[in-house]
């Protein structure tokens, strides 16, 4: 190594003879290069003074003197021709076009601001000559190196350095004694301890006698790890830091030459304290002690080589914060374990110290991992941790096993290069068991039950995050597969723009074992799904599942829960912080045909929140409808017709509650639209209204075959309040009960919170006169109702079988029966008929009968009202205080007709003597006195009834042959209708019809509100 101011010393006593400055400066740059200079030389006596020296050192740094003194000794060969007396300066590095313009710079003040301005390092530096030098020296002195600072990387100044040296040079040897730098306080405030730096060298100058050196020892030369010139160095450091060390290597050499060299995870705060050696007879020893507080790491190093690096032995025995570390590397949380873990290394190194062989141990107790989770959250640990890397010919390769609750995790790491800006670790599990997932599930704070035999495999590779100006992509690639019963989802990392994604199959039985649907209101509960799913780097996953089988859907209720198959279901699905949205959703299912949409948030929703689920159904039948029906708590006991048609949509909202909003139709005419509100299970605030058939509400209401037709408008809605009911109205224009026809119908209708069916307001419009009604329909088949009828044309009720009314009997009818029917179907009724302008055609049939005993029928037309009372109960219908008065006679009767059909009665007709003198043969007073009363007894059955008169064979005959013994018996014979065909019940104790009329007016009355709220809707 040639040093430039030995050169310059060395023969500058032979230049200043002839003190000619462009001599001189020829001189200079002849030894020194091109841009050294010296601004001005003068000599005093024996003192030469040189001002505006500047040295250049290398391609970054200057040496630039403001002034030099040196005595001139002597001019011969003996001794030295001058010795150094004096000189202070500036030594500064900076960027290479700096350096190059201050160096040529004309002005030397200027030389200084331009230095000053932009150094990367600068340091004052002054030498002093001793009093008492060596002979042989011709600089020997002490050497003051004041303010050495530096800029560091956050533009902040260094913490100067000052400190001194004693300099030896002659022309042959130099040493360095006694050398040390001390560090000024630190500026940051962090109350770390001012850095010492102790020093001593020796060398060699270069020899001019070039020739003459022995081949071999050159050859020698060129093998020592430093080059000769630097023969022996003692260097101790006390308190010092990586990071200016670092910064200060940079600001001499230049960025270059330093960074790439020193791996980027060593933190700057690192404290060195370092004792170094070198000898070019013995080669070189350190001990470094490293504490870098930021990583939790502490390190020891030892060893030695030879004056040529062969030879090498060194340890380092340290203990390091891997999460740190991991960090500093920008590996992802997934793969950073906790802060307090630490690992022991043990790092050997052997061979030469420019290509060494190093092999790295490291152990552990245990890792734990928390997966990107808070601190507080429980990790998953594995323990055992144990392997080894080696580092060769730059490369550096590894292996680390872990025990994770018995399996085996291998990590391997590779670096190309010991900078490591290129690195992987490629991790790896052949198949981790429940309990391990159950640690992570704990871990990831997911509540779920993990079966027994649950799986998983890991294969990823970890490297440095890509710049962004590349393809974009995750610093981590490789599968994570999960397995469990019939279900394998394979989890892909390292996928261009997507962070993970997700793909296989799953069985809904296996995801349904783990809990996750444990609170939900509606959940798959069967089925195969095929996945596939993207998830973004920001955490926000978009995909679709697909049924892969029929689909078992589950809905919650009070008790138990309700399911539908789902046939070809698939949704598109968008996941997030905040939640899941799907759309697109399409399936089929009971017959119905199904689009919808929704979200599922993750926390309370918000009041404008989108509904969890919005269904439309496209197209409907009765098998959906029932199922639908099955979500009211109770479900309602009725049927639905088999061609019901549907569509509508259905919205289960934030709070659970469902809204089903339809359309139902059928080929009968029925077009009702139906708004169900269910909430926790039960209707809540629902409407129907429009058209419906009365054959189908006769299916839905389970009514059997009823010859009723007719289409009813309904307009009803469920009412909330301590009891929650059902109001309707009910009208039609014309509903048939085959004969009969009521029109202008119409009814009030309550549905009661217990199930039972009330109607009042009740009329119709029947044979040009008036029906109403009131009753009760009990939940358990019970019921009760009151009829009356007002100036009803019975001459102009239709035909039955054949017979038509006005035949037998004219006049409006009026009265009121009071009916109640048991669950068993017993039947009790009682009332009273009246019949006003009654009249009898029926009697002119007698006229040819009559005639024989020279009578003429009566006359048709009653003289006042016709009554009847009408009772039924378990032991058969009875037709009691019947009375018709006629001009001339009367009739009075009294009737039973049992359940068997048996008929018990008698029937009594006066004829008055009025009656009685219009025939010449019946004018006997003694034979007949003032009136004839003819008792008739009947018997037999409806079937073949039995007529039977006590006066005389040929009135006998006359009335069993006549057509009123036929109307009669028809009478009698419809009555039995009401009756059941098997063998009747037994007989029970009549209520007082009081009591049971007051029974129903009560239940009537206690939904007085209800009946008023109807009323006021009709108008």
């Amino acid at each position: 190594m040639s040093n430039p101011l030995a050169r310059l010393f060395g023969s500058l006593a032979n230049v200043v003879l002839d003190l000619g400055l462009p001599t001189i400066r020829g001189w200079l740059r002849d030894r020194l290069g091109p841009d050294a200079d010296v601004a001005d030389v003068s000599t005093d006596g024996s003192i030469v003074r040189l001002r505006g020296v500047r040295i250049p050192l290398g391609p970054r740094g200057l040496v630039v003197l403001d002034e030099a003194a040196a005595t001139i000794t002597s001019l011969g060969d003996a001794g030295p021709a001058l010795r150094l007396r004096s000189f202070e300066g500036v030594l500064v590095f900076t960027r290479g076009d700096l350096r190059d313009r201050f160096a040529r710079a004309d002005d030397a003040g200027a030389v200084q601001d331009v230095a000053n301005a932009n150094a990367t390092f600068r340091a004052d530096v002054a030498f002093t000559a001793s009093d008492d030098p060596d002979p042989a020296a011709w600089i020997w002195g002490d050497l003051a190196i004041l303010r050495a600072t530096w800029t560091t990387s956050a533009d902040v100044p260094a913490a100067p350095l000052e400190g001194a040296a004693r300099l030896f040079v002659s022309s042959r040897a130099w040493r360095l004694e006694r050398g040390r730098l001390d560090g000024g306080p630190s500026l940051g405030g962090d109350g770390k301890l001012p850095v010492v730096a102790r020093f001593a060298a020796a060398g060699v100058l270069e020899r001019d006698d070039r020739d003459e050196r022995d081949e071999t020892e050159e050859a020698n030369a060129a093998e020592l790890l430093v080059p000769r010139a630097l023969s022996t160095l003692a260097f101790t450091l006390e308190h010092g830091r990586i990071g200016p060390f670092l910064e200060a290597l940079t600001a001499l050499a230049g960025e270059d030459a330093v960074r790439a060299r020193i791996p980027a995870a060593l933190p700057r705060d690192t404290r060195i304290d370092a004792e170094l050696s070198w000898s070019a007879t013995e080669g070189a020893r350190a001990e470094l002690r490293l504490h870098a507080p930021t990583l939790g790491a502490r390190a020891t190093l030892r060893g030695d080589c030879g004056p040529t690096g062969a030879g090498l032995g060194a340890r380092v025995d340290a203990s390091v914060g891997l999460a740190a570390l991991l960090r500093r590397f920008g590996a992802p949380a997934l793969a950073t374990p906790r802060d307090e873990d630490t690992v022991d290394v043990v790092v050997t190194a052997a061979g030469d110290v420019r290509a060494p062989a190093i092999q790295i141990d490291v152990r552990a107790h245990e890792l734990g991992f928390r997966l990107g989770r808070p601190r507080f959250v429980p990790a998953v640990v594995v323990r055992d941790v144990a392997g080894q890397v080696f580092v060769s010919g730059g490369r550096v390769v590894g292996r680390i096993d872990a025990a994770a609750r018995g399996r085996i995790v291998t990590a391997e790491l590779q670096a190309p290069a010991l900078d490591f800006a290129e690195w992987s670790v490629a991790v790896r599990a052949a198949a981790l068991d429940a309990p391990f997932l159950r640690d992570v599930a704990r871990t990831l704070g997911a509540p779920l039950a993990i079966a027994d035999d649950a799986s998983a495999s890991v294969a990823l590779a970890f490297g440095p995050p890509r710049r962004r100006e590349e393809e974009a992509g995750s610093a981590a690639s490789g599968t994570v597969t999960l397995a469990v019963g019939g279900s394998r989802l394979v989890a892909e990392l390292g996928v261009p723009d997507v962070l993970v994604r997700v793909t296989g199959g799953v069985k809904v039985e296996d995801v349904a074992a783990t809990g996750v649907f444990e609170r939900a209101a509606v959940w798959p509960s069967r089925g195969d799904l095929v996945v596939a799913l993207d998830v973004a780097r920001d955490l926000r996953a978009r995909g679709s599942l697909v049924a892969a089988s029929t689909l078992l859907l589950s809905v919650r209720q009070h008790e138990g829960s309700l399911a539908y198959e789902l046939e070809g279901a698939k949704v598109d699905l968008t996941l997030d912080r905040a939640g899941l949205r799907y759309e697109g959703l399409r399936f089929s299912g009971h017959g119905g045909r199904f689009a919808g949409y929704g979200a599922v948030p993750f926390s309370a929703p918000a009041r404008d929140a989108p509904p969890y689920l919005v269904l439309q159904l496209e197209d409907g039948g009765p098998t959906l409808a029932m199922q639908l029906l099955r979500l009211a708590h109770p479900p309602p006991a009725i049927d639905v017709p088999p061609l019901l048609g549907a569509r509508g949509t259905l919205a289960l909202a934030t709070d659970l509650g469902l809204a089903i909003d339809l359309g139902l139709a059928t080929p009968n005419g029925t077009e009702l639209a139906v708004a169900l509100r269910i909430a926790k299970g039960s209707l809540d605030r629902s409407t129907a209204s429009g058209a419906v058939a009365i054959e189908d509400a006769l299916v839905v209401a389970r009514a059997g075959t009823t010859p009723l037709s007719g289409i009813v408008h309904v307009d009803a809605e469920v009412v909330e309040g301590a009891a929650r009911t059902v109001r309707a109205r009910v009208s039609s224009a014309k509903v048939e009960y085959a004969p009969f026809v009521l029109e202008d119908v119409s009814a009030a209708v309550v549905v009661a919170a217990s199930g039972d069916v009330l109607w009042n307001r009740a009329g119709a419009r029947l044979a040009d006169g008036r029906l109403s009604s009131f009753g009760v329909a009990r939940r358990g088949g019970a019921v009760s109702a009151r009829v009356a009828a007002a100036s009803v044309a019975v001459h102009e009720l239709p035909p039955i079988e054949g017979r038509m009314f006005g035949a037998y009997v004219r006049g409006r009818a009026s009265g009121t029966v009071l009916g109640h029917r048991e669950p068993d179907g017993a039947l009790e009724a009682r009332g009273d008929v009246v019949l006003d302008e009654a009249a009898f055609p029926v009697i002119d049939r007698a006229r040819p009968a009559l005639a024989r005993y020279g009578l003429r029928p009566p006359n048709e037309d009653a003289t006042g009202p016709a009554v009847a009372t009408i009772a039924l109960d378990a032991r058969g219908v009875r037709v009691t205080e019947v009375a018709v008065s006629l001009y001339g006679a009367s009739v009075r009767a009294d009737v039973k007709v049992s359940p068997a059909r048996a008929i018990d009665g008698g029937v009594e007709i006066t004829l008055e003597e009025e009656y009685l003198r219009t025939s010449k043969l019946l004018t006997l007073p003694r034979v007949l006195g003032e009136r004839l009363v003819i008792p008739i007894a009947l018997g037999g059955t409806t079937a073949a009834p039995e007529v039977k008169a006590e006066l005389g064979q040929t009135l006998g005959r006359f009335l069993r042959d006549n057509k009123v013994v036929d109307f009669v018996a028809s009478a009698v014979e419809e009555a039995q209708l009401f009756f059941r065909k098997d063998a009747a019940p037994a007989a029970r104790s009549e209520p007082p019809p009081a009591t049971r009329e007051a029974e129903l007016r009560a239940a009537i009355d206690a939904h007085a509100a209800d009946w008023d709220a109807l009323a006021a809707r009709r108008h």
